[in-house]
């Protein structure tokens, strides 16, 4: 007869829990979309703040973009290998074999003065082309991008140089939480990368400009040295 009581206690004790691990529960989900809200409306603050993750044109134009620019920066490497292995190919050459040019090639003399000079001068743009440009792309960071953003989480996607790991994690942080932050950095490297693959393009034109300058006026210069013009 005493059984009854206990179980009825027992139930009453089974069914409190269930209640206050479905309270817990539905406080904890509370709690989440809390969160998420205040996520959303964070990332819905500032120049490319929305509700969800960018749209995805954005997210495909970005990820082509830094592809587009890392094999840029590849091909310019290409570019600048060749003039480098064939103007030191020819400038040994032309020393090595000096008087013999000289002896037996009308305006031997001047020819080999020029393609020194010329295909010397190809060859340091073409090595300034490939050399990294730490120093330029940080006086770059310094003038143009640090002004108008100068915290470290506006600019973690391209700064790498930063000795302290606690800050580089905060500010990491930042970056995960605010979509601004995400695509502002993404805006900035590219801009970076793109201005680094602009340099070296120039470098190389000018390398190239010289490269073909060189052979052309050489092969002027035979010419009315043929014709004993001068």
């Amino acid at each position: 007869m005493e059984e009854n009581p206990i179980s009825k206690n027992e139930l009453q004790s089974d069914q409190n829990e269930r209640i206050d691990l479905k309270s817990n529960a539905d406080s904890l989900k509370t709690i989440r979309n809390k969160e998420k809200a205040e996520l959303n409306q964070l990332n819905m603050q500032g120049t490319f703040g929305t509700v969800a993750e960018p749209r995805k044109a954005l997210s495909t134009f970005f990820r082509n973009q830094n592809k587009f620019e890392v094999s840029g920066v590849a091909i310019l490497d290409r570019k600048a290998s060749i003039v480098i292995r064939i103007c030191a190919t020819t400038i040994s050459a032309v020393i090595a074999f000096n008087q013999q040019i000289e002896s037996n090639v009308d305006g031997g003399n001047i020819i080999s003065l020029v393609l020194l000079i010329g295909l010397s001068a190809s060859l340091v743009f073409a090595i300034l082309a490939t050399k990294p440009s730490t120093k330029g792309l940080r006086k770059l960071v310094k003038n143009q991008v640090t002004p108008i953003h100068p915290d470290l989480e506006e600019n973690i996607f391209y700064v790498w140089d930063n000795e302290n790991l606690a800050d580089y994690e905060k500010a990491m942080e930042k970056v995960i939480k605010s979509q601004d932050l995400q695509v502002g950095n993404m805006i900035r490297a590219n801009f970076l990368l793109g201005r680094k693959n602009v340099n070296s393009a120039r470098l190389i034109d000018f390398s190239y400009d010289a490269f073909l300058f060189s052979f052309v006026v050489s092969g002027i210069v035979f010419i009315l040295a043929r014709y004993s013009v001068i």
